[in-house]
């Protein structure tokens, strides 16, 4: 009889582990389930709290595997192989994670639960640092549509939205467990969400902003099977050239093609090169494009491949050059192979793209601005340090066209807007396949595309010359929870076991 209770006890800890992972999934776009952000941990802070017999290694690991699973399965429609070491390494992470929380329970007394969210946000941030870096399933980004409640993301950063939605989990979790003599202490979620949701209608203005700076978006919908057949690179350019020329009337100050937008080495091959500098010289356009390049290393008599972007301007013969720094784990490269020799011989039919450097701001006319690349988009330090050094807007340039028509285009366009909010700038976001959008200062969308049709958006992006507390004093979120884990788990580490703890 013990040993079927057992059994069920095991199952039931197991099934909450894989149903917080469902919860998380269900919370980003495109499911319009964000309120889930508010309860999906507190399945898994049953399972963590209440036990006493199962691996916490474990515990993690199983809803790691089903959330990271149901959420980057699209990663397979570029590399199977990059799929499965990228789900199976942040499912490892997780399960780290949970382990060293698990000590925190055992040895922390009541302190462990009021631990779980300086533990979770200092995870999210640590896996947001390095080569390994991939925040994309960062809590906060669940409530990317739900402006009001975002915009102190502008003062703290996206890791203490995260840190103020663990912490409602937890006290959810912590009134659940009795009650019959807490339900009324569930009323403290009113303040939580009112105030900020308060401050948000405040500060978001009425009126739409005036625009400053026109720029057309060109989405020419090249599908993966024929960008990068060869026997179709003058047509992709053709479309590209083609689109361009319809906005002419509009007079857009800025034209802006997507990520490898031309499928070739555009700078190196001079007859597309020249397709290019006619169109702009011809129309007065300054046109930025998205386009692979290399460059030869004669000490190591090698070649380097860069995923980079391109500033044209009429009757200037220098061209603006930025190659993408943050490269996507085990699609874009095997992360930190420079470094282990082994690593190089690995082989998932990734790329084989090299960093760049240089932290290039386009100098513009009418407003200077800094280019992200894809996967970039996703890492708020990068859009910080751009704004930091002179950027008067963002632009991200995306080819999401690999991932089919799954949540991952739309939850990749959503996380923009925090970028838009933590720095008050504006973003202008141009995709091959979609969704192309202009988000204001405020994380206002515009313009919004849908996926997989050939579309051009014109629009007036405003300027704003406001820096925020984020934007001047940097992440501090995230590193400040890093440091009260850390001090947690030395208190832990040094309280006197007790044998007869029944848990927090």
């Amino acid at each position: 009889m013990a040993l079927r209770r057992l059994q069920f006890l095991r199952k039931r800890t197991f099934l909450l582990c894989a149903l917080a992972g469902v919860l998380m999934t269900l919370s980003f776009p495109t499911y319009h389930m964000g309120f889930l952000g508010f309860v999906c941990l507190v399945p898994l802070l049953h399972a963590l709290v209440g036990n006493r017999t199962e691996p916490f290694f474990s515990l993690g690991l199983i809803m790691g595997l089903v959330l990271y699973a149901s959420t980057f399965f699209w990663v397979a429609w570029a590399t199977l192989p990059g799929a499965l070491a990228a789900i199976g390494l942040l499912a490892v992470f997780l399960a780290i994670f949970t382990l060293i929380y698990g000590f925190m329970v055992r040895r922390g007394g009541a302190l462990a639960l009021w631990a779980f969210p300086f533990f979770w946000t200092a995870q999210e941030y640590i896996r947001s640092v390095g080569q390994l870096g991939f925040p994309w399933t960062s809590l906060c980004y669940s409530q990317s549509r739900y402006l009001p409640l975002i915009q102190w993301a502008s003062l703290a950063g996206p890791y203490a939205i995260s840190f103020w939605l663990v912490s409602i989990n937890v006290l959810i979790y912590w009134v659940l467990r009795n009650f019959t003599r807490r339900w009324f202490l569930l009323f403290l979620i009113v303040p939580l969400i009112v105030v900020p949701y308060l401050h948000g209608k405040s500060v978001i203005p009425e009126k739409k902003l005036d625009g400053d700076l026109r720029v057309a978006l060109v989405q020419p919908n090249m599908g993966p099977d024929v960008k990068w057949d060869s026997r179709f690179i003058d047509r992709n350019i053709e479309v590209l050239l083609r689109m361009t020329r319809q906005t002419v009337p509009q007079q857009p100050d800025l034209v802006i093609w997507p990520e490898t937008a031309t499928p070739c080495y555009l700078v190196r091959q001079r007859k597309h090169f020249i397709k290019v500098r006619d169109l702009v010289d011809e129309t007065g356009l300054f046109l930025l494009t998205g386009s692979p390049d290399y460059a030869y290393i004669e000490e190591r008599d090698e070649y380097q491949y860069f995923n980079s972007a391109f500033f044209f301007a009429p009757d200037r013969r220098e061209i603006q050059r930025y190659s993408k720094m943050q490269l996507v784990p085990f699609s874009e490269k095997i992360p930190y192979d420079e470094k282990i020799s082994l690593l190089r011989k690995i082989n998932m039919g990734e790329a084989d793209f090299t960093p760049g450097q240089d932290w290039t701001i386009f100098q513009h006319p009418k407003a200077d601005f800094a280019v992200l690349i894809c996967f970039e988009s996703i890492f708020p330090q990068l859009a910080r340090e751009f704004q930091e050094r002179g950027a008067d807007i963002l632009v991200i340039i995306t080819n999401d066209g690999w991932f089919g028509r799954t949540p991952a285009p739309f939850q990749h366009a959503a996380i923009a807007i925090f970028r838009a909010i933590e720095n008050r700038v504006s973003i202008a976001r141009c995709a091959n396949t979609g969704v192309s959008l202009i988000i204001d200062p405020f994380g206002r969308v515009g313009h919004e595309t849908p996926i997989f049709e050939e579309q051009t958006v014109v629009a007036d992006l405003p300027l704003w010359n406001q820096s925020t507390f984020y934007q001047r004093h940097g992440e501090w979120a995230g590193p400040a929870c890093c440091l009260i884990a850390v001090a947690m788990l030395l208190m832990a580490v040094l309280r006197r076991k007790d044998p007869d703890r029944k848990g927090p």
